[in-house]
């Protein structure tokens, strides 16, 4: 039997409201979901690099693959060897800005190799970009088949870094890891492990014929200024400008001594319980080097100040 007429329009507005009620408790959940902070990582790892080049066989992966377990509760984005390509890396960089909130904790980490690239912008004092080396990326210049446009230099990097400090703002934070060498130096054979393999060159990329040569540099801390639409923002490196990095050996597999410094670090502090976790670090990554090494890590950071 049909319901009254008053009954169904009682009816008709019961399951409007049902209705409305449900879409608000799922715009509410989508809203929370969206809005509440989030840890993302970027991790950039290569042990072997394109056959068309020169670039000897490190252990990249390997800190990937130790750091991704320390990293709980972060959303994790890998790049790995054939994977690693400047294309890619360029283009998760883009995807991680576009989907970083502010308050969010981002964790962006490079293993490879590094080399020096000649400076044509004027903007570094020494003539030498520092360069992350890409699965891609040529081991030396040679005009018409490899000019260094695979590189992934300072400039690059530190133009998406700032890009990405505003989309996470001044409640967000950025961490940064370079395990690699960026330069390289004239001595060679301080470690006691001769085995240890070197990542970086001290060839530089340039199209000139110039001639890379080190600079010596004692400071170890240097501050960023912080500014009020921007998230603090931390870059770890593993060693000195005129420095080699050299790999550690740990349960017979070789690593870079800085990820795994970060390795051991998180393993007892996680970022996201105090923003000052990275301080331990550089104690750590000391305590890793051969006796008689002078290899030492850098810090760059809008939360310590300047130290030599």
């Amino acid at each position: 039997m049909p319901l009254p007429s008053r009954q169904r329009l009682i009816s008709i507005k019961m399951k409007r409201i049902s209705i409305y009620l449900t879409l608000v408790c799922i715009l509410g959940i989508f809203y929370v979901y969206n809005c509440q902070a989030k840890n993302r990582a970027l991790l950039i790892g290569i042990s072997n690099y394109s056959p068309d080049y020169n670039w000897t066989t490190i252990s990249g992966t390997n800190d990937v693959d130790l750091i991704k377990g320390e990293l709980k509760d972060f959303s994790i984005k890998e790049l790995k060897n054939e994977h690693a390509t400047y294309k890619n890396i360029v283009k998760e960089f883009e995807r991680l800005i576009q989907q970083s909130k502010p308050s969010d904790i981002v964790y962006v980490h490079f293993s490879g190799h590094g080399q020096p690239v000649e400076d044509y912008d004027g903007d570094e004092a020494d003539g030498w970009d520092e360069a992350f080396v890409p699965y891609d990326a040529g081991d030396k210049y040679i005009a018409g088949q490899y000019e260094g446009d695979k590189h992934f230099v300072d400039d690059t990097l530190n133009g998406l870094l700032e890009r990405l400090r505003l989309k996470l703002g001044p409640s967000g934070y950025l961490y940064v890891v370079i395990d690699a060498c960026h330069a390289g130096e004239q001595y060679r054979g301080e470690e006691d492990d001769d085995e240890a393999p070197v990542r970086g060159s001290i060839v530089g990329i340039s199209k000139n014929d110039k001639h890379f040569v080190a600079k010596l540099n004692n400071v170890k801390h240097y501050p960023i200024t912080q500014e009020k639409a921007k998230s603090n923002i931390v870059m770890m490196e593993a060693c000195r400008s005129y420095q080699v990095n050299r790999e550690i050996k740990k349960d017979d597999k070789f690593y870079g001594p800085l990820s795994y410094s970060v390795y051991t670090v998180l393993k007892n502090t996680p970022m996201q319980s105090d923003p000052k976790w990275f301080l331990n670090i550089e104690k750590a990554f000391n305590q890793l080097r051969p006796a008689g090494s002078s290899q030492r890590m850098v810090i760059e950071s809008t939360m310590t100040p300047s130290e030599k």
